[in-house]
């Protein structure tokens, strides 16, 4: 009996390694998802994240700036237009391990749009698929630079769960949502100058 129990034991430890080993290979349910490093100024750089506790490899970004803006959700015919920099110029980041942060190598500017608004679409892509990300920007109404606001997406293949929506025959599921942010004089433990409004 207790040879028969260690047995089932190592058995049980090997099953959940080799989870975790495909999970890693897969990348699971990791995304990558950008943010500015501050939002003061009229620009920044980005630092691109992964929340999750799975390895994201071969991972590159697709950075565009919004040239008019349609929303997904509404499932209205409109078609967002975009400038080409970031398809022309894709940044290979490589691996994105489980709750790293990357710096990227491109800034934005907040008031892309000339009105005091931003808008970019930010596609990341890795074994697992892409994660678009859109990102807007306005002027704040606590300090003098700058708040933003985002959600994540994923097109999913397969069965879809309560909140996913489509958009002619394409499932898409939300993965992260962001309202806006203001700025506080305290920062955080990565050094962002932000705080979320309630």
């Amino acid at each position: 009996m207790e040879k028969e129990k260690g047995i089932l034991s190592t058995a049980e430890k090997v099953t959940k390694l080799s989870q975790r080993n495909l999970e890693n290979i897969t990348g699971a349910d990791s995304f990558g998802y950008a943010i500015p490093f501050t939002t003061q100024g009229v620009d920044s750089g980005l630092t691109l994240r992964n929340d999750m506790d799975q390895v994201l490899s071969g991972v590159s970004v697709v950075i565009e700036r919004v040239l008019n803006d349609c929303d997904l959700k509404a499932k209205a015919l409109c078609v967002q237009q975009y400038d080409t920099d970031g398809v022309m110029h894709p940044i290979d980041v490589g691996t994105l391990g489980p709750h790293q942060r990357k710096a990227l190598p491109k800034d934005i500017w907040f008031d892309s749009k000339g009105n005091g608004t931003g808008h970019y679409n930010i596609r990341v892509y890795a074994q697992n698929g892409q994660a678009i990300e859109q990102i807007w920007f306005k002027r704040s109404t606590t300090h003098p630079g700058y708040s933003y606001s985002f959600n994540v997406i994923r097109e999913i293949h397969g069965r879809p769960r309560k909140g996913d929506f489509t958009v002619g025959e394409t499932i898409f599921r939300t993965l992260k949502t962001v309202d806006w942010t203001e700025y506080s004089p305290s920062e955080s433990t990565d050094g962002i100058h932000l705080y979320q409004r309630h």
